[in-house]
Formats: structure tokens, C-alpha cells, sequence
């Protein structure tokens, strides 16, 4: 039976604006009609966007147990300042980060640390700003109070990255905060409480430096935000040097100092910068929590320091949260669109 061409069908495929020379359709005789099915069509920018996604998922996440494995060098060490701790740390991290630039951009290293502008300037500072208050917090209040506020950040987080990125806040991530808040909530709840006024406020301030950091690290994907570090590490370093003065630590001690400061601040930094190119602030933040959940699991098979249940617990409720935004994440665009063939 010879096919023909339906002058209903030719009308409404006007109407839909798919009478492309590409896009044929067929009818048969009435008594022999044949439906094509309809297909979908990925847009290769689509696919392109979740697979940049997921990389970034994955390069975070990496950052996230980076750090977390950083705690084992507090094991390690004997110096107990957190000033110390802070001042060193960053002060050894300085010369790597600054090779690492000089490696990538050679005679444009000066291009690279002031060519991100202001948001890159600013990104440091925060990052600075989270790292003092977190220190100044933990001197006048508990560290389960500091880290509950922290846990808030991601919620900051969400309305910043609105107002500055025009991110939007997804109904799964506004969901989700609750369960992330309650794990936290778990893992330290018999630590809360306690502590001044003040040392919660400043605690508070470290969490919205870092909520802030996660938004300004946005702005410009296209620089090379490790010139942030640069700007933090100095930061730091004066402020710490302030707060303790210049006093001499053990060799070994400055020795793991500088490896954790390398592990954690450089090598772990330079995974979370690459990976905040394609990952929205919320789920940075979500993501890096990661490193709060797994700190204590490389301190048990490490040290044998068997994590309380309810610290299990609180843990695997934020994991779970973690994992299930980040795959939510990777859907957050449309896939492609039903068109006939």
C-alpha cells in the first residue's frame, strides 16, 4: 500500500512548527494506520551539563575526604594552640600554592593572582574570616556549638547564591536541610549547650564566612581561584602572629603540620575549587560535610577511637541526605523533550 501524505497532519505540523525538511511523517490508508512512537531527544548540551555535574560531585567529594583525613595529624602532634595550629598550617601551605600557580602560569603568575579581580580577593578573606572565627568561636564556647552552626551554613548558603547567582533553591534541598541539621544534631547532641553568648555569635560568623565562600568562589569559574588561598594564607598567618605571637613549635610537629597543611589546605583546596566550577553553592556545602561525618571513621581504624552509636547514627543520616541531593543534583535540568519522529 503506497503512503500518502495527510493534509491534516501537513496543518497541524505547521501549527507545531515541525515542518522541518528533516522531520517526515507518514500515514496509511485509514483502515491501516500506523502511529509512530514519540522519542525523546537529549540536547547534547544536556548530557554535557550533567556529566560536568557529576564530575564536580565526584572532585568535591574528594576534597571532602581529603580533609577529613587530615584530622589524624591533630593525633599526631603535640601542640595543643589552636592559633598555632592555624597559623602554621597555613604559613607551610603558602609556598605550595604559590608553585603550584607558578607551575600552571609561568611568567603570568602575577596575571593570575590579581586577574580574578575582586570576587577571588574577597573569596580569600572569607575563607580567611572562616578559619579565625572558627578558632576565636572554640576559645569562648564549645566546638559541638561551633560545629551546629557550621552545619547551618549550607542554609545561608541557599539564600545567598539566590540573591548573588540567581541559583535556584530547589524543593529537594529545602528538604533535605532538615535531615542534615538532625544528624548533626545527633552526632553532637550531648556536647551542645553551654558556652557564652559571644563565642556562639562568633560561631555563627565562621559559618557565615564559609556559606559566603561558597557563594563568592562562584562568581568567577574562569580565574584561578587558588590566587583565594594566597590571599587567606596571609591573612591567617598576620592574624594568628597577633593572637600567640611568633613562638617555635617541635620539628616533627612543624614537620606534620606541613604535611596536613599541604594535604588538607593545598591538595584538598585544589579539588574543591575545581570541582565549585560545576557544582551550585548549596551542594558544595552539603557535599563538604562529608568531611565532618568521616573524620571520626578514620580516627577509629586509625587510632581506635570507637565512635559512639549515636555519633554512627547522625552520620549516616547526613550521608544519606548528602548522597541523595547529589544524585538529585545531576536532574536538576531537563534531560531532553518529547518530540515525534
Amino acid at each position: 500500500m503506497n503512503a500518502t501524505s495527510s493534509p491534516a497532519l501537513d496543518q497541524a505540523r505547521h501549527l507545531a512548527g515541525l515542518d522541518a525538511p528533516d522531520i517526515e511523517e507518514t500515514v496509511h490508508a485509514p483502515d491501516d494506520t500506523v502511529v509512530q512512537p514519540a522519542v525523546i531527544e537529549v540536547p547534547p548540551e544536556a548530557v554535557d551539563d550533567t556529566r560536568k555535574y557529576l564530575i564536580g560531585v565526584g572532585l568535591v567529594v574528594t576534597a571532602a575526604l581529603i580533609w577529613s583525613i587530615g584530622h589524624l595529624v591533630f593525633r599526631i602532634i603535640s601542640v595543643t594552640d589552636p592559633w598555632q595550629m592555624m597559623a602554621y598550617r597555613w604559613f607551610l601551605v603558602l609556598p605550595f600554592m604559590l608553585g603550584m600557580i607558578v607551575a600552571r602560569h609561568g611568567r603570568k603568575t602575577d596575571a593570575a593572582l590579581i586577574g580574578g579581580g575582586w570576587p577571588v580577593m574577597i573569596t580569600g578573606i572569607l575563607l580567611a574570616g572562616s578559619s579565625i572565627f572558627y578558632v576565636l568561636a572554640i576559645s569562648y564556647t564549645t566546638i559541638a556549638n561551633v560545629l551546629f552552626m557550621i552545619a547551618a551554613a549550607p542554609i545561608f548558603a541557599a539564600f545567598l547564591a539566590r540573591i548573588v547567582l540567581g541559583e535556584p533553591v530547589r524543593l529537594a534541598t529545602l528538604i533535605g536541610f532538615p535531615f542534615v541539621i538532625l544528624g548533626m544534631g545527633i552526632m553532637i547532641g550531648d556536647s551542645l549547650g553551654g558556652g557564652s553568648l559571644a563565642g556562639n555569635l562568633i560561631g555563627l560568623a565562621s559559618s557565615l564566612c564559609y556559606a559566603s565562600f561558597s557563594v563568592t568562589i562562584r562568581l568567577r569559574p574562569e580565574a584561578d581561584t587558588r590566587a583565594s588561598a594566597i590571599y587567606a594564607s596571609l591573612l591567617v598567618c598576620v592574624t594568628g602572629m597577633i593572637m600567640m605571637g611568633i613562638s617555635p613549635i617541635p620539628p616533627m610537629d612543624l614537620f606534620w603540620l606541613m604535611v596536613g597543611g599541604i594535604w588538607q589546605l593545598g591538595i584538598g583546596y585544589m579539588f574543591f575549587t575545581m570541582g565549585a566550577k560545576y557544582v551550585p553553592a548549596v551542594q558544595l556545602l552539603l557535599l563538604g560535610m562529608l568531611e565532618t561525618v568521616c573524620a571520626p571513621l578514620w580516627l577509629w581504624l586509625f587510632f581506635g577511637e570507637v565512635p559512639r552509636d549515636l555519633v554512627l547514627l547522625g552520620g549516616g543520616i547526613v550521608l544519606v541526605t548528602v548522597a541523595v541531593q547529589a544524585l538529585m543534583g545531576a536532574r536538576r535540568k531537563p534531560l531532553g523533550m518529547l518530540r515525534p519522529r
